[in-house]
């Protein structure tokens, strides 16, 4: 504030303290000088009285009259000055004591007394002959208080004077500066101004000072610079002319090459488009065909190839997708999903992809990870792989001998996140620093001879710089020309929730064991696994190193319990190792151990090599953690199952039968999600029970008990929210498990979920083995006895193979007739029943076909929660059928309408692919309801159909959600009687929802 205050101000502000610091120090030493004065007058006056009265007092004290003495001495009191008086002997003996007589005084004349002045005078009696006899003192006192009295009279006028004086000098000082001064800086600054509002057409007038001083040299300065910025000026407003022409023609060339660049953009656009569709179709083929062979009964080694296949297409599907995405890299607009996911689950997926290379190349591929790393992470795991693909894929390339070694380690760890490492060495050719530098740029390679000899775009490295950039990490490069390189990199992920490992590695206990291995990696990776077991363990480079160890064992008492042996190693190989194991062993010189062979060359011709010998298990390298522990603990337990990838469809049901009989509570207001969840878990031998909303749901609770809950969270009546809070305050809910599956996938509805008092989270569309693992998460399994309603409906199923041999050749059909549909995750949500799956698709065609005009209706309306809320509808509709492009459409629009963002677009994508989708399965083939052969019989109707009939009504009466899973009960029993066509008009109207209609249906078809 200060700088804005004129010139005149200024100087007055900053003259006023040291003007009022002088004005104040004048009148203090007019005060100091008035004090002193009158100090010095009150001493004058007290030695005036005193020799005054002293023959008086002298005589008095000679005749010793103490009377008299006491009555001089109040005569002396009475003096305005004298405030004490003290006689007394030459000796010190006191004959008369008046008034304040204090102990300190200060003889007068001092010339800052500080308290009471004091006059002493002596007392001298004059004989008649002789010299003056000292005979005592008279002490008169006078305080400080007579001084301030004096003084306080002199004090008013003093500053008065000074007020008045000081006043008016600073009025003259404040005139001399405001008009002698400031008027003519003002007058300056006003013509300055001037000028600027001018408009330059004609010459600014002149500043016009009388004086040469300062201001005037600065004026003249001033004239003289506007003289010349006004020539300057006209001189620009020339040259401008012919410079605006030229800028015109130059913006008509850049908005013509702009118009080329975009029109270029969008025909790459539509290649790329183009190129994705006929890359996907033939992709989808591929996965689609290959998921349906492994669900079927296959040798150990067709599974195997067929396992890589489906891992290699997904790969080529990822990075398929990474090469769509480049545009969206380059510009910014690349966003990382955030999903749950097991770190070591990527690097097995990883050697999956590569395990053929590295078999092809005769190298070996080591995979290690540290313990400390966190068993699940939350990141994106699509990303996280394509980065180890292009790293590992890189590794194998470069490198005709020797080894690739993958090693992820921990590097820092909170509560919330954790700091990976990952580092891919290898031992191919190597790298220069220089070219180090150069290989993080697109389309840049080490060098020129890289692509000649090896191929490539130079895209992948600058690809992965970026994307780990995205997950908070960085990348580098090392290496030495001839010695290998070593690519590093690291990623920050969010830390989730431990899944219980089911007390299994309490089951495994301590093995004394030996890993033999000519590769050094290979000996310490497996080393230091069983190190973190607690197992005792020996190392040995050769076969034959490995034997003289064993008998050395033997001979001292503490035999060797487990034995991992590679098959090809220099000398003595693995098989001629447990050749001779075996060979002792019968001969009783030792004790054989468990032979595991550890072997990164094929497994069936290990297995043909073996010519009959008796091997324990045969692991594949890379050996991740999670393999090599189930090995173990099947030999230590032959009774458990050791996990295996297999039939990706039956693994979730397989997993959940150890939960069969357990009863679970859905709540779900949606039809299709309710039929999908309650298909899944009632087929996995769980028993299901269907609330429509949350207050349903709460009475269920105080009704019955449960296992577990799985809520919904957007619903009518009462939310998924609400209800777990609800619940939570019941007796029968404070430790009842409530999982979350909601299309309400992000950050904050899972904050929100948790704060409810929810125990965990499943995002829909729902991956089965997600659910699976949540659901073996969270309940205690009963005990092996199951009730008879119980009963899993995949024995039913198993037992009729031309009902499997018909769902495998309509999911066929499905897939084909779908391609852009994700048929096979759809139909292991459903245990594969594609009868079903072709009901719920009709279900959602009828339902959802006004659903573009409802969209475009609420968007123009601005009815955003209306927007949200059929948004969130189609999201988990969509993806739990596998119509993924829907449901991601749906899911924009949703978070757009939610946090009020701009849905025009969002609204056009989500319909442009509802209507896609819509035409597609107008599309689909139909297929008999009534198999071939079938008969239709009359008369009674069945008995289930007869017990369930009164149920429904029941349920039709109280609009219950159940009812339509009643209804479909009843719709199978009659399969097959006369009475199946009648009810067909009662299932389509609990399908769609119309109460009302489905209860006159239904008496219709009583009264028939």
């Amino acid at each position: 504030m200060f700088s804005t205050l004129t010139l005149a101000r200024r100087l007055l502000y900053t003259l006023f303290p040291w003007y009022l610091l002088v004005a104040l120090s004048m009148t203090g030493v007019q005060l100091a000088i008035q004090y002193v004065t009158i100090n010095n007058d009150i001493a004058r006056d007290l030695s005036t009285l005193g020799k005054t009265v002293t023959p008086v007092v002298a005589s008095a004290v000679w005749e010793l009259d103490p009377v008299q003495l006491s009555a001089m001495a109040r005569g002396l009191h009475r003096n305005a000055i004298v405030t004490g008086i003290r006689i007394e002997s030459s000796q010190g003996e006191l004959f008369a004591n008046e008034g304040q007589t204090p102990a300190k005084a200060v003889e007068g004349g001092d010339l800052w007394p500080t308290s009471a002045t004091l006059q002493t005078l002596p007392l001298h009696y004059q004989p008649l002959r002789g010299e003056p006899r000292l005979i005592g003192y008279l002490k008169l006192y006078s305080s400080s208080a007579v001084v301030w009295d004096r003084l306080k009279y002199s004090l008013f006028v003093l500053l008065l004077n000074a007020v008045i004086a000081s006043g008016g000098l600073w009025l003259i000082i404040s005139w001399a500066i405001r008009f002698r001064l400031s008027n003519d800086v003002t007058r300056v600054a006003q013509a300055v101004t001037h000028w600027q509002s001018q408009s330059h057409v004609t010459p600014p007038a002149r500043i016009d000072y009388p004086y040469d001083d300062e201001l005037g040299k600065l004026v003249g300065a001033l004239n003289d610079s506007q003289a010349r910025l006004f020539a300057s000026l006209q001189e620009l407003k020339q040259v401008n002319v012919n410079l605006e022409q030229k800028v015109t023609e130059r913006t008509r060339e850049l908005q013509q090459a702009k118009d080329a660049a975009e029109s270029a953009s969008r025909a790459k656009g539509s290649f790329l488009a183009n190129m994705s569709h006929e890359i996907r179709t033939p992709m989808n083929a591929i996965m689609g065909l290959t998921h349906l062979v492994l669900a079927s009964e296959l040798a150990p080694r067709q599974r195997d190839y067929l396992e890589k296949v489906q891992t290699s297409s997904a790969a080529l599907l990822a990075l398929l997708n990474d090469i769509l995405d480049y545009s969206k890299i380059e510009a910014d607009r690349l966003e990382l999903e955030q999903a749950e996911f097991r770190p070591e689950a990527s690097l097995q997926n990883v050697s999956d992809l590569f395990i053929g290379r590295v078999e092809q190349k005769g190298l070996e591929l080591f995979v290690e990870i540290d313990p400390a790393v966190p068993r699940w992470l939350v990141g994106d795991p699509l990303r996280f792989e394509q980065v180890l693909n292009n790293l590992v894929g890189n590794a194998i390339k470069f490198t005709d001998a020797g080894h690739i070694h993958v090693r992820m380690t921990l590097l820092e760890r909170n509560a919330e996140s954790a700091l990976l490492q990952i580092a891919v060495r290898d031992t191919g050719i190597g790298l220069e620093r220089e070219q180090a530098t150069r290989l993080f740029q697109a389309f840049s390679q080490a060098d020129s001879s890289i692509t000649r000899r090896f191929g490539g775009t130079g895209l992948g490295l600058a690809i992965c710089k970026r994307l780990v950039g995205l997950m908070g990490g960085a990348i580098t490069a090392a290496g030495e020309p001839g010695r290998g390189s070593t690519f590093t990199f690291s990623a920050r992920f969010g830390v989730a929730v431990e899944r219980i490992r089911n007390e299994r590695l309490q089951h495994l206990h301590s093995m004394k064991s030996l890993v033999v291995d000519d590769q050094e990696p290979a000996r310490e990776l497996l080393r230091r696994l069983l190190d973190s077991w607690s197992f005792e363990v020996a190392t040995a480079d050769s076969g034959a190193t490995a034997l003289q160890m064993l008998f050395t064992a033997e001979a001292e008492g503490r035999p060797f319990e487990l034995l991992l042996l590679d098959w090809k190693m220099p000398g003595m190989s693995g098989l001629a190792v447990a050749q001779a194991i075996d060979e002792a062993g019968r001969d009783g010189r030792i004790r054989p151990p468990i032979v595991a062979m550890v072997t990164a060359h094929d497994r069936d011709t290990l297995l043909n090599e073996a010519n009959g010998l008796q091997l324990d298990s045969v692991l594949t390298k890379p050996v991740v953690p999670s393999t090599l522990f189930d090995t173990i603990l099947h030999i230590q337990h032959p009774d458990s199952v050791p996990t295996r990838r297999g039939n990706t469809t039956a693994a979730p049901r397989d997993r959940l039968a150890r939960l069969r009989g357990c009863h679970i509570l859905l709540v779900e207001d949606n039809v299709l999600n309710q039929e999908v969840a309650r298909e899944f878990l009632s087929q996995s031998g769980l028993r299901v029970t269907v609330a429509g909303d949350g207050r349903q749901a709460c009475r269920y609770v105080e009704q019955e008990p449960f296992d577990a809950i799985l809520m919904d969270i957007h619903m009518p009546v009462m939310d998924g929210l609400e209800a777990t809070r609800t619940i939570r305050q019941m007796p029968e809910g404070k430790t009842l498990p409530i999982i979350a599956m909601t299309a309400a996938a992000m950050p904050q509805d899972r904050a929100d979920s948790t704060a409810a008092g929810m125990n965990a989270h499943i995002a829909k569309p729902v991956d089965p083995q997600e659910l699976a693992e949540r659901l073996l998460e969270w309940i205690k399994p009963l005990s092996s006895s199951l009730p008879s309603d119980a009963a899993p409906v995949a024995a039913t199923a198993n037992s009729n193979n031309n009902t499997n041999s018909a769902n495998g050749d309509d999911a066929a059909a499905l897939a084909t007739a779908l391609p852009s549909v994700a048929v096979e995750q759809a139909l292991a949500r459903l245990h594969g029943n594609a009868g079903l799956y072709r009901r719920l698709l009709d279900d959602f065609a009828h339902r959802h076909h006004d659903d573009v005009a409802t969209l475009h209706r609420h968007a123009e309306a601005g009815e955003r929660q209306a927007l949200y809320g059929l948004a969130h509808e189609l999201k988990g509709e969509a993806g739990n059928l596998g119509m993924a492009d829907v449901a991601a459409a749906a899911d924009t629009l949703a978070v757009c309408a939610r946090q009020h963002q701009e849905v025009g677009a969002a609204t056009e994508t989500l319909t442009m692919r509802l209507t896609a989708a819509l035409a597609l399965l107008r599309t689909l083939p139909k297929v008999a309801t009534q198999q071939a052969g079938e008969t239709t019989a009359s008369g009674p109707l069945p008995v289930d159909a007869a017990r369930l009939l009164p149920m429904l009504r029941d349920e039709l009466a109280a609009r219950n959600f159940g009812a339509l899973y009643t209804a479909e009960k009843i719709r199978d029993s009659l399969r097959g009687h006369v009475a199946a066509a009648r009810f067909d008009a009662v299932l389509r109207s609990v399908q769609s929802l119309d109460y009302e209609g489905a209860l006159a249906a239904l008496r219709a078809l009583g009264a028939d």
